[in-house]
């Protein structure tokens, strides 16, 4: 299920998830709860991509700075393009990763067992047309920890040997590796590494909040998301966002908000 777009249209950036464009420091306890109810910090900016509608040629696609003292209407960004053709049908969405690679799993699945059937009815499969072979040819969330060459078969060409974390073993000639920078089938055979090894660092941790917390995040809105407010209205309503960067004197960081009703975030 897409989350709503007015969830992943903007960026927030401030001092914490919970930074507001109405904070006002003279209106805060000493706890640190604003008069609205909310801890947390004066947001510092927001922008928001125009995602809403197709994008249309000669429309810039950039992100848009929402002012805090500024009447921005979307729709007068994108007057002069009112009769350019669109660029795509299709239109931008936001899935996080685990369910993107959950619907190509399922897709790739299916797409296996079509051909499979294909060449079942033209006489070709060795197995029976109702049987499945994605989980024959196609293998998730399972590991390669040895690789090995070995010359003990009838052929001339050494014959590679792929152990994985499941306990399985296969055999192959060819073995093509996509398994990034720190590749150990790179390693194995002492391939050097070409460009650089680290550009940057980061720890990634996906999470969960609860039921009361992921209200307390998302409820900080009553921007209605077919409704056509200007820009700075729904900056200054609306406190969801896909990327929330974070500084204070603690940490610089970003917050994922992936689907904030249902509390998934990294």
């Amino acid at each position: 299920e897409m989350p709503n777009v007015e969830e992943w249209e903007g960026f927030n950036f401030g001092g914490s998830v919970l930074s507001s464009s109405r904070f006002s420091s003279s209106a805060s306890s000493s706890s640190g709860v604003t008069a609205g109810g909310l801890r947390g910090s004066r947001r510092l900016g927001r922008v928001i991509h125009p995602v809403r509608e197709p994008l249309k040629v000669g429309q810039s696609g950039d992100a848009i700075l929402v002012p805090h003292n500024e009447t921005i209407i979307e729709s007068n960004l994108n007057a002069k393009h009112d009769n350019a053709d669109i660029v795509s049908t299709c239109r931008p969405a936001h899935l996080a990763q685990n369910k993107f690679v959950s619907l190509l799993l399922d897709e790739a699945r299916r797409r296996l067992d079509e051909l499979h059937k294909d060449d079942a009815n033209k006489g070709n499969g060795n197995l029976a047309l109702e049987d499945s072979i994605s989980d024959e040819y196609l293998r998730y969330d399972e590991e390669v920890t040895h690789i090995s060459e070995s010359k003990d078969f009838p052929s001339q060409q050494p014959i590679i040997a792929i152990e994985t974390s499941k306990g399985k073993t296969y055999h192959t000639r060819y073995l093509v590796a996509a398994d990034g920078v720190h590749s150990p089938t790179r390693k194995h055979y002492h391939i050097p590494m070409n460009g650089e090894a680290s550009i940057q660092n980061l720890i990634n941790v996906h999470f969960r909040t609860n039921e009361a917390l992921s209200k307390l995040l998302m409820g900080n809105s009553t921007t209605n998301p077919t409704s056509p407010k200007s820009l700075n209205e729904r900056n200054g309503e609306n406190n969801q966002a896909m990327l929330h960067f974070i500084y204070n004197s603690k940490l610089v960081g970003v917050f994922v908000c992936h689907d904030g009703k249902n509390g998934d975030w990294v």
